[in-house]
């Protein structure tokens, strides 16, 4: 028997073992079982209506379903922890926001994990505006008309957010630094709240998300006043920050993220399904219904990204004293 001829023969006896065998051919595929996805939210709120909606559309590039473990509360801490200490195999996923990755590591000295050393960043869906909107009656009706208002306001004008350190507390602070204005926060206990006593006339102005407060202006229960910090997509007539001269351009992101040392190949089949999903015409029409414009980044950019953001929001912070611990 020649060289050439063992060679083909050993080569024809591994490929039929492994036709055979289809658990050894396929014994580095991935995903090879259900992904589970531990959020910050509630079931139908926030991070698990944008990830189910997404899943349908992962779950047919990918092969497998998703599992869903809400653990909501902490300021998404509990969450997060969580998947920081989770196996990095890629069974383990989370939908984060700037909440999670970049507004707490400014706000707890102790934060059980490191929102950039802990994580692996998968993709970013897009970013996000919050948006402040106001009673009806309530005299300005842009931030230029706002601005004035309470420029000179004795006492200084109330406007409420949904927690302390919440992304509405951030974008009530910053604006009062960078317009130079007096403004006192209030704090409630969510977003529902703040609507519903703004409706009532209890509360003149405040800040919500953008899900939230879309649907109440297009109901034509509030109006919008203007968007932090970016013109909302759900929104178009509504100016942001930037647009009407304050100056800072940092945005709020979503990103699927994953526990720190996944295997580069695992990474990249979620980022390019990730990618996949986010070009479909009908993804894009739904995360604008979400408030999402979708612009996909990924690896070392979006770390450098949020890493800049830590440092922008922290100096807010800072000036404002807002802290959590």
């Amino acid at each position: 028997m020649n060289r050439k001829y063992l060679v083909a023969s050993v080569l024809a006896l591994g490929m039929g073992c492994a036709a055979a065998n289809p658990a050894v051919a396929q014994k580095d595929a991935y995903p090879a079982k259900p992904i589970t996805m531990i959020l910050t939210s509630a079931a139908g709120a926030g991070s698990d209506l944008i990830m189910r909606y997404l899943a349908t559309k992962l779950t047919p590039i990918l092969g497998q379903q998703f599992v869903f473990d809400n653990r909501p509360g902490a300021n998404g801490i509990l969450a997060m922890t969580a998947v920081a200490r989770s196996q990095p195999d890629g069974y383990t996923l989370t939908l984060g926001a700037s909440s999670s990755h970049v507004l707490n590591p400014v706000l707890y000295k102790d934060l059980a994990y490191d929102a950039i050393k802990d994580f692996t960043a998968i993709g970013q869906l897009g970013t996000v505006s919050i948006l402040m909107v106001a009673n009806k009656d309530f005299p300005p009706n842009d931030l230029k008309e706002f601005l004035a208002y309470v420029r000179n306001k004795t006492p200084a004008q109330q406007y409420a957010h949904y927690g302390i350190g919440s992304t509405g507390h951030f974008c009530g602070e910053l604006l009062a630094q960078m317009a130079d204005v007096k403004l006192e926060h209030v704090p409630y206990k969510s977003v529902a709240g703040i609507l519903t006593d703004m409706i009532g006339g209890t509360v003149q102005v405040g800040f919500t998300d953008m899900t939230s407060g879309s649907a109440a202006v297009k109901a034509g229960r509030v109006k919008a006043i203007t968007s932090c910090t970016k013109r909302p997509p759900s929104l178009p007539q509504v100016d942001g920050y930037v647009d009407q001269g304050i100056d800072f351009d940092r945005e709020f992101r979503w990103v699927l993220y994953g526990p720190a040392g996944m295997k580069q190949a695992v990474v990249d089949r979620l980022s390019a399904a990730l990618n996949q999903v986010l070009a479909m015409p009908d993804t894009v029409e739904k995360m604008r219904e979400f408030g999402i414009t979708v612009s996909p980044l990924t690896g070392e950019p979006l770390d450098r990204m949020n890493r800049q953001d830590i440092d922008e929001w922290r100096e807010i912070a800072r000036k404002a004293d807002i802290r959590a611990d």
